[in-house]
């Protein structure tokens, strides 16, 4: 027997006895397989892999929907363009549907149909608000059992949604019928809107209150429901509604433009300055309350504080932050995760990662006992940082690999933008322990991530690390598509600058690149000088300063430099910065001849370094911490730690990320001493130290540095150096 519907047979107590087999629509859809042999056997059609699976989806396996579109696509000369927008207006599906379906229901079913037409998903008492009407639960079941393109939802039969093709047929006629004034469509989507709303479904509520342009009704929801979205991270939606919804709503209502001003600048790092002069201007008006006064007034402060540290204005940010504190010790359940989240950040940024670790962690127990996750992913990621720069690689990534976990087990990880820094944190620790292949993978995740993320920063600050990664595994095309990317992020200041920022990171990468001039360039504009007093946040900038000099042949600045930086880390407990300053030094001390001075200092971090498996920070040096590492080797307790270093550099090339070229002209002129002289030139050290690596004096140095400046047409070791790097 086949029907249309659910025949009049006893069909429940068939199937109990099992004296009953069903196929019903489920069992009939084509599956992909089944769609691929109709497509291509039946009807003929040459269609790729990608176009059936399409098709079969848009269909939902439709066997009827199928033959149409394959009658359709027989007259197509476009296919592909008709693949990728054919829907259910389509004349042949139309037509069939029109024909087969609508005209064959009573006048008040096929104004159910098209009313009901607007709703992604339906049960009986939203139809009954939507279409004004009663009984539309035993409708839809009516429906359902007589096979009118209903898609059950659920067991209970309480759900329901159309199929896909159906449902755009209807909601065509359905606006031509509005067209004509026979339907009031924004009357349906009101009638929608409130009841979602007051089904507690967000989201659906606000969708038909946008499209019915019902800003009283979208108002509304942003007053029950835009804080606590905001402290879910649901930022980029939140985002989507306040651009639908005129500014002028939002003024009428201090304390969504509050929410707004919060939203575009921890969502899209945008602060509107002219919008926080109204909000002052606001709560000082006789028609806002002592209380709603004070609540923004709070927030202001807050924002300020996150002002402060974004400009690095640390001492600042700690005052207004510790000020935040004390209030709110006085509103019972008021969250402090974000005013601690900041402190931490002004602490970290001052230098004090104890107590910056302290204020991070006590911000991440909050966030999760609360569920403010737009705080979690920062307070994680600064309870890591401050690990790392502890000199703690194993205590971070097990912070890390836990928040993840965390996310991951509340189901958190879909609704928050900001992931991505974590992944991203997993490979810098992967590649420190030189384990690039993993590094590789997390950077990749985190790129994937922050697609999501409207902040560019993250997405900038990855981009430059996979492309440190192939420049040093020797993969120049890879590098350059990496630093293309790079160029095409709108960066701007990091809302919590834990790490330095991306145009350092690209900054580092001309040096080591070879590329003075851009250097130069930089230190010109910023007016270093060895002989500053380093503030503290500028650890980075400062450090690549003394690389700069380090590369023009300025050893001695560069280890003053490096030996204040390592001094006020060893005072602060950071022994991740300790390790990476001592670095610089050392190499310092060995270009400026001071070999014993050097050897000393990589003792001391390399005992440090160990045993949480630092690597990179030695292998990255190039060839001049080869030589180094074999001075260690031969003379420190460290000597099986240099030597497993020296191994790894060792079987690296010599000058990393350069392709295998023929030697250009210029180079072909060098003699071999030459050239070796060139090398131990461009690893930064001076006439003295060239002269003992080489074993020759001082006055043959100055010989072939004469000659080299000849055949390269240069006129000093820093001109010959970029040269050099360039032809290589």
């Amino acid at each position: 027997m086949t029907s249309r519907s659910v025949p009049p047979l006893p069909v429940a107590r068939m199937r109990v006895g099992r004296t009953l087999a069903e196929l019903g629509e489920a069992d009939l859809r084509f599956t992909t397989k089944e769609a691929e042999q109709f497509f291509r056997h039946s009807a003929g059609l040459n269609l790729s892999d990608q176009e059936v699976a399409l098709l079969a989806r848009r269909t939902e396996g439709w066997a009827a929907g199928m033959q149409l579109v394959g009658l359709s696509l027989s007259d197509e000369p476009d296919r592909s363009a008709f693949i990728q927008t054919f829907a259910g207006d389509h004349r042949h599906i139309a037509d069939y549907l029109t024909e087969e379906v609508l005209k064959r229901q009573s006048a008040a079913t096929r104004q159910f149909l098209l009313k009901t037409s607007i709703l992604e998903r339906m049960n009986g008492p939203l139809c009954d608000a939507v279409t004004a009407g009663e009984g539309s639960g035993e409708l839809l079941v009516q429906l359902e059992q007589s096979a009118m393109f209903m898609v059950p939802l659920d067991q209970r039969r309480h759900w329901y949604r159309y199929h896909h093709l159906f449902a755009e047929l209807l909601q065509h006629q359905l606006e031509q019928q509005a067209a004509l004034g026979e339907i009031d469509l924004c009357q349906l989507h009101r009638r929608a809107g409130r009841w979602f709303m007051a089904a507690d479904a967000p989201e659906a509520a606000m969708k038909h209150a946008l499209v019915a342009d019902d800003f009283e009704l979208a108002m509304s929801i942003l007053e029950r429901y835009s804080q606590s979205m905001f402290m879910r991270g649901q930022c980029a939606l939140l985002g989507q509604w306040f651009e639908r919804i005129p500014l002028d709503h939002l003024r009428q209502v201090p304390s969504q433009l509050l929410q707004y001003v919060w939203n575009q600048y921890v969502g899209f790092g945008v602060l509107d300055e002219v919008l926080i002069e109204e909000l002052e201007a606001a709560i000082n008006s006789s028609s806002v309350t002592d209380e709603v006064r004070s609540e923004i007034s709070a927030e202001l402060q807050l924002l300020q504080a996150f002002r402060f540290v974004q400009r690095r204005e640390w001492l600042d940010a700690i005052a207004v932050g510790r000020d935040l504190l004390a209030v709110s010790v006085q509103r019972e359940e008021y969250c402090t995760a974000p005013i601690h989240l900041n402190l931490a950040t002004a602490w970290y940024g001052a230098g004090d990662i104890d107590q910056a670790l302290a204020s991070f962690a006590e911000s991440r127990r909050q966030a999760i006992a609360s569920q403010t996750l737009v705080c979690l992913n920062g307070a994680i990621g600064g309870v890591a940082s401050c690990h790392l720069r502890k000199g703690e690689l194993t205590q971070a990534l097990t912070v890390i690999e836990q928040g993840i976990q965390l996310l991951e087990h509340n189901g958190w990880l879909e609704q928050m933008t900001d992931t991505a820094w974590l992944y991203m944190a997993l490979g810098d620790i992967a590649y420190e322990r030189n384990q690039l292949e993993a590094a590789a993978a997390w950077f990749s995740k985190a790129a994937q991530l922050a697609e999501s993320d409207r902040w560019d920063t993250v997405a900038a600050l990855i981009a430059m690390r996979q492309a440190r990664l192939y420049f040093y595994q020797g993969k120049p095309a890879r590098l350059a598509k990496a630093l293309q990317r790079y160029q095409r992020y709108d960066i701007k200041p990091a809302l919590l600058p834990l790490m330095a920022a991306p145009e350092l990171d690209s900054l580092a990468l001309s040096l080591r690149r070879g590329e003075i001039g851009r250097l130069t360039a930089w230190q010109q504009q910023q007016g270093y000088a060895a002989e500053d007093k380093i503030a503290a946040g500028d650890e980075d900038e400062y450090s690549l300063y003394a690389r700069l000099l380090l590369s023009q042949g300025d050893a001695k600045g560069a280890a003053r430099i490096a030996d204040q930086l390592r001094l006020a880390a060893r005072q602060q407990g950071r022994l991740g910065d300790l390790i990476r300053f001592t670095v610089l030094y050392a190499l310092a001390r060995q270009a400026s001849g001071q070999l014993a001075s050097a050897v000393s200092a990589m003792e001391e971090v390399m005992a440090i370094a160990e045993p949480q498996g630092y690597a990179r920070c030695f292998i990255d040096e190039g060839p001049a911490m080869a030589l180094l590492l074999a001075e260690v080797a031969r003379s420190s307790s460290q000597r099986s730690y240099a030597t497993r270093l020296r191994q790894q550099l060792e079987g690296l090339p010599h000058k990393p990320a350069r392709e295998k070229a023929v030697v250009p002209e210029a180079m072909s002129l060098l003699s071999k001493a030459e050239i070796k002289t060139l090398e131990l030139l461009a690893q930064g050290l001076s006439n003295r130290a060239i002269a003992e690596q080489a074993f020759v004096s001082v006055n043959t140095v100055k010989t072939h540095l004469k000659n080299i400046y000849a055949k390269l047409n240069v006129d000093n070791r820093v001109q010959a150096i970029a040269r050099f790097r360039r032809l290589q």
